[in-house]
């Protein structure tokens, strides 16, 4: 299973790219149809806006592609390296075709959550982006922040609900 944004909660198929740093020419992409919405998603509210998609093959460790730890409770780090795809250069609604990574400043605050801030500009086409430090995948991004230079607002993944659904004790 894999762990995805979604704001797709209505799609019909999903596809994964692993090892994207090109959007055209990802190491390997898997497609599904078999997913499952966290079961307090509030689409208004965009809480609990996480879901597992079942994976249709199994996939290889590489050098490039390795599952992550996923954090209940990891410290906040002051800083870490994030990627995100952004939006085209021409400024248009469309997202990125190069993966930008940048060291951004990390904090939590009690009303935002996690805050990622640096000289990036996540966009709507980064939702679910993770917040990785150490190989421990912290929180993922609810949403990219307004304004320039700043990367958005994240969660911690519900752990126990994943560790329900797939058995599996992360």
């Amino acid at each position: 299973m894999s762990i995805i944004d979604f704001s797709i909660h209505s799609a019909r198929f999903v596809w994964i790219r692993y090892n994207a740093v090109n959007v055209i020419n990802p190491e390997l992409v898997t497609e599904s149809n078999t997913f499952r919405v966290h079961p307090n998603f509030n689409a208004n509210t965009g809480a609990n806006n996480i879901g597992l998609v079942s994976v249709n093959r199994f996939v290889e460790s590489t050098d490039t592609i390795a599952p992550v730890a996923l954090s209940r409770d990891a410290e906040v780090p002051e800083s870490t390296i994030l990627c995100i795809w952004g939006e085209d250069d021409d400024g248009e609604d469309v997202p990125g075709e190069q993966l930008q990574c940048n060291e951004v400043n990390v904090y939590e605050e009690e009303e935002e959550g996690i805050v990622a801030h640096g000289n990036i500009a996540a966009s709507r086409f980064d939702l679910g982006t993770p917040l990785v430090s150490d190989g421990v995948q912290i929180a993922y991004m609810v949403a990219p922040t307004a304004g320039n230079y700043i990367s958005g607002k994240y969660i911690r993944p519900d752990v126990d609900w994943i560790n329900s659904i797939t058995g599996l004790d992360l």
